[in-house]
C-alpha cells in the first residue's frame, strides 16, 4: 500500500472519530438544556444541608454557557465544555472574576431528569475520577433535578 493511500485512510479515520464526539457532545449538551435545580451537595466529605444545594441552581445554554444562580441571584455566568466520549464523562466549567480566569475540571452523569457533578476545587487541574467527595479529597459534588417549570 502506497504512503499516500494510507494517510487518506487515517485521515478519514481521525475525521470520522471527530465526527462522532462531535455528535456525542451535541446530544448531551441537548439533554443538559434548561435549569437544573440542586438536590444535594456535599463539599470534601461533608454532606451540608438540603437547603443550601436547593438553594442552587444551574442553566445551560445550547451554545456552551452556563449561568449558576444562589437564592434566584445570579452567582455566576461562564461556559462549559463537554467530553462525553471519556469515562466517565467529563465537563470543564470556565468564567472570569474580578478580571482573573477561573476554571473546575469535573465529571458527570445524566440519568432522565438528574444530573450529578462531581468537580475538582477551582485551581485544581486533576479531574475526579469517580462520583464521591471523601473527607480531604478537595471535591465537591452536586445533584441536581431538572426544573420542569421552564
Amino acid at each position: 500500500m502506497k504512503m499516500s493511500t494510507l494517510v487518506v485512510i487515517l485521515a478519514a479515520l481521525l475525521i470520522g472519530a471527530d465526527d462522532a464526539k462531535e455528535a456525542a457532545i451535541k446530544q448531551d449538551r441537548e439533554k443538559m438544556l434548561g435549569t437544573w435545580i440542586g438536590v444535594s451537595l456535599e463539599q470534601d466529605g461533608t454532606k451540608l444541608e438540603d437547603e443550601a444545594a436547593e438553594n442552587m441552581s444551574v442553566t445551560f445554554d445550547a451554545q456552551g454557557k452556563f449561568t449558576v444562580k444562589v437564592e434566584g441571584d445570579e452567582f455566576m455566568t461562564g461556559t462549559y465544555k463537554l467530553d462525553p466520549t471519556k469515562d466517565p464523562k467529563e465537563v470543564d466549567y470556565s468564567w472570569t472574576q474580578d478580571g482573573i480566569q477561573k476554571k473546575v475540571v469535573a465529571i458527570y452523569k445524566l440519568d432522565g431528569d438528574k444530573l450529578t457533578v462531581c468537580g475538582a476545587e477551582e485551581g485544581d487541574e486533576t479531574r475526579p475520577k469517580e462520583f464521591e467527595s471523601k473527607s480531604g479529597s478537595r471535591r465537591t459534588q452536586l445533584t441536581y433535578k431538572r426544573d420542569k417549570r421552564n
